[in-house]
């Protein structure tokens, strides 16, 4: 005998009907069922609680089993903490700040107005190359093109050596291009580490190494040093011999170091 499901009388294990519960909408007695949310599933239930997203927000709790959303900070800004909760916030001390940066042309290239507001300054210089062969380059802080007294460490494809200087700018010992070879590469740094002071010797640690075409490095460490009691004020970046060759490539960054 079959029973008809129309006019049959419910018996254990049959569903009647389906009632929708805390956060659904929908439910029925017969047909095709639909059960929709109507609110946003909670945080103890495996949602968040939050039923709309703006581009960057991050979730957080913001107090035990409450999650709350933190908007985009803007340009530079980094993630901290306030009040036990994350925030967004300009640093207030430290990093680094692009001053300046560009191309290296011409015979040089004065980087000026530089601000006395940070205590020190990173000079970086990337795949140099003069238009003549042998030239190393020049860093002039604020005009002085004497009075420079160092020391320093070199390498050239192997061979180590040592030596002094009273009168040179020992940058163009260790900022050295071999040639002017585009497959060179050439990276240096100067490190200027009381700029800003103007009862001080001003002091620089120097950095640079060249690889030419062959493998063959060059370059080493120097410390430089000139009776200067301003702040430095301005640099400038050109080639050892002055106007007699001229960059043929390379970048310059200077950056602020708080």
């Amino acid at each position: 005998m079959t029973r008809s499901r129309d006019n049959a009388t419910n018996v254990a294990g049959d569903i009647s009907g389906v009632t929708a519960g805390t956060g659904l909408s929908g439910g029925g007695t017969n047909g095709s069922v639909t059960l929709d949310l109507s609110t946003p599933v909670a945080s103890t239930n495996g949602g968040t609680g939050l039923s709309s997203f703006t581009t960057g927000d991050m979730i957080y709790s913001s107090s035990g089993n409450t999650l709350a959303k933190l908007g985009i900070g803007t340009t530079s800004q980094v993630l901290t903490v306030a009040s036990g909760i994350p925030s967004w916030a300009t640093p207030s001390s430290g990093g680094m700040t692009s001053i300046a940066s560009g191309n290296l042309s011409g015979s040089s290239v004065v980087l000026g107005s530089i601000p006395a507001t940070y205590n020190q300054l990173l000079l970086e210089l990337k795949n140099w190359h003069p238009t003549a062969n042998g030239y190393g380059v020049d860093v002039i802080i604020t005009g002085q093109t004497s009075g420079y007294r160092g020391s320093y460490l070199r390498n050239n494809n192997g061979t180590t050596s040592t030596g002094s200087a009273t009168t040179d700018n020992l940058t163009r010992d260790i900022l050295y291009a071999v040639k002017n070879d585009p497959n060179e590469y050439n990276y240096g740094s100067i490190l200027f580490m009381n700029y800003a002071s103007t009862n001080a010797r001003k002091v620089f640690e120097i950095r640079g190494e060249v690889y030419t075409n062959a493998n063959t490095p060059y370059g080493g460490l120097a410390v430089n040093a000139i009776n200067y009691s301003s702040a430095i004020s301005s640099i400038t970046i050109g080639l050892e011999g002055g106007s007699a060759t001229t960059f043929a490539a390379g970048t310059y960054t200077l950056w602020g170091i708080k």
